[in-house]
């Protein structure tokens, strides 16, 4: 009813639910499968599209200039993701702090890499992320 914003909001909403439905089905043990677990669900969209897919929320964050209310449904979206991830690395034994860092850090590599993979149109960066973000955490 509200046109291409409301689509826009409703889009990036139902990304981050996926996102956070797919953390909260995590049962990994360890620091290594939190973050395999997270990165899985990027590497099946990337390869299912061939390379092509991105992030909506990272999109429209991109893509927006001076819309408040549409970075803030952004904000909220990566602030969720980064704070679930967090608890999860923390519940593994992973330090308060640094698995706060550590959760930052994925989700932002993660954003930049499907990036990447839609530029080169293949998986590779985020394959590459995904082993620096594994040797952070190997113990």
């Amino acid at each position: 009813p509200e046109g291409k914003r409301q689509l826009t909001v409703c889009a990036m909403q139902l990304t981050s639910e996926q996102i956070l439905g797919h953390l909260r089905a995590n049962t990994a043990t360890t620091a290594s499968g939190v973050l395999q677990h997270f990165i899985s669900l990027f590497h099946h969209v990337v390869i299912a599209s061939g390379g092509t897919a991105g992030c909506a929320v990272a999109g429209v964050t991109i893509d927006v200039a001076d819309d408040d209310d549409l970075l803030a449904v952004a904000r909220a979206a990566f602030d969720s993701w980064v704070t679930l991830l967090d608890s999860q690395l923390e519940s593994v034994g992973v330090a308060r702090g640094k698995a706060q860092g550590i959760a930052l850090i994925s989700v932002a590599s993660v954003e930049g890499a499907l990036i990447l993979c839609r530029a080169e149109g293949s998986d590779k960066p985020l394959t590459i992320v995904e082993e620096q973000l594994l040797a952070l955490v190997k113990t």
